[in-house]
């Protein structure tokens, strides 16, 4: 097996329930993972947890005290370093036998190839913004890159409300909403799986003043100001492990 005994001791409890085929296949699997904030940090560990072989984080921010709540990368002595890069030194601590690399870039159309490059075996999509996670589907369907992409996760607080389905069945979700609307109109194909959380909220509930983060501050030069919504570990962190689950079950079948 890979990574010889130290590997095998490490993912023996794992191999018990997917077998040592499917530990190899993981092995030699390359996951991508645009955004390791709230849901990519969650979904990343896990991979890494599981055995993936080679990971890429993707993501331009850098760490502050308001991740703390809900990242896992977001630590106390990680505040102010890039994402990305706190998170490959958790990972590589986690799985010394994972190998990490890292893209500080915004995902968009100019940045696409770079962040696809090397042929990935499969791509977690848990960034935010509407236009870029627009951009990032249609350039992975074009491509036939078997993916999962996360809906919105802030303001939610019922985790027995999260769940997978095909994007065109997803519900109670604005993001999706909006981004199943631009996607009909580009022709994509609605049949991708999506995680989300059809719990309804009411209007306006759990939000601060607009200005009261700025993408700008934070690193984020092709950002705009948005409002801060609420959110919980306890979804985030849902949201994050059902992707990874979501990608596991799928590299290894």
């Amino acid at each position: 097996m890979t990574g010889g005994q130290d590997f095998r001791e490490r993912l023996k409890r794992t191999e018990l329930l997917l077998g040592k085929e499917n530990i190899e296949k993981l092995a030699s699997s390359f996951v991508v993972v645009c955004g390791t904030g709230a849901v990519g940090s969650f979904a990343a560990e896990a991979l890494a947890r599981a055995g993936t072989g080679k990971i890429r984080l993707i993501d331009s921010d850098k760490i502050s005290k308001s991740n703390i709540n809900r990242q896992v990368f977001a630590l106390t002595s990680t505040e102010g370093r890039y994402k990305t890069e706190a998170g490959k030194q958790r990972i590589i601590d986690i799985n010394p036998h994972c190998t990490v690399e890292t893209l500080n870039v915004f995902i968009h159309t100019d940045t696409l190839e770079k962040c696809l490059d090397g042929s990935p075996d499969f791509v977690i999509d848990s960034i935010d913004p509407l236009n870029p996670k627009l951009e990032l589907i249609t350039e992975l369907s074009k491509r036939e890159i078997p993916f999962i992409s996360s809906m919105g996760a802030a303001r939610k607080t019922d985790p027995s409300k999260i769940r997978i389905s095909a994007m065109r069945e997803v519900r109670y979700c604005p993001l999706a909403a909006n981004l199943r609307k631009r996607l009909r109109k580009r022709g994509v194909s609605l049949s991708f799986p999506a995680v989300y959380s059809s719990q309804q909220l009411k209007k306006q509930s759990a939000l601060a003043p607009a200005d009261s983060e700025n993408p700008v501050k934070r690193g984020h030069i092709q950002g705009r100001k948005r409002n801060l919504m609420g959110s919980l570990p306890t979804i985030t962190g849902i949201f994050g492990l059902l992707a990874a689950d979501y990608a596991i079950k799928k590299l290894t079948t």
